[in-house]
């Protein structure tokens, strides 16, 4: 392995472990005021699903980011939420994934949920409350191929 191997190598990897060492969002305690907010998860099949999901908080780790629909218990007020996009669409089919920024205002007592549609590698996410209402504006983006696990494992075995 050369030196340029060797330092590509470390650099992916600090970079990986930089990136999962996000702060964890602390949730109001119970009896404080608070809001919930939750993802949307739409499944026909094991491989055929629409997911969206709350990944950040105000620029922390949404403890409850592996489960969409798990409510999260956030304090009232103004935030920025990181979102994600997965979408896929039928056995050994492409699986899609992005993230983009979204801003709410979330008021004590009510809950609120992620809401998505895609069409065409375009995926628009919004936040309605619980009456169905939107609360924020629709954020739309493309949606990108996700790299498999072996995809990865041949760019790296690429780099030289």
């Amino acid at each position: 392995m050369t030196s340029k191997s060797f330092f590509n190598i470390l650099f992916f990897s600090c970079t990986i472990l930089l990136t999962s060492c996000t702060a964890q969002y602390i949730q109001p305690t119970p009896g404080e005021p608070s809001a919930t907010i939750k993802g949307f998860e739409s499944r026909k099949n094991l491989n055929n699903y629409e997911i969206a999901e709350v990944l950040q908080i105000d620029g922390k780790r949404n403890p409850f980011y592996y489960n969409p629909t798990k409510e999260v218990l956030v304090t009232p007020g103004s935030h920025n939420f990181v979102v994600s996009s997965i979408s896929e669409h039928g056995f050994l089919s492409t699986r899609y994934q992005t993230e983009a920024d979204i801003s709410a205002t979330l008021k004590a007592g009510n809950h609120y949920r992620l809401m998505q549609e895609i069409h065409d590698k375009q995926a628009t996410i919004w936040i309605i409350d619980e009456a169905g209402k939107k609360i924020s504006q629709p954020v739309s983006f493309q949606i990108n191929p996700r790299l498999s696990h072996s995809t990865m494992m041949g760019l790296m075995s690429s780099i030289k």
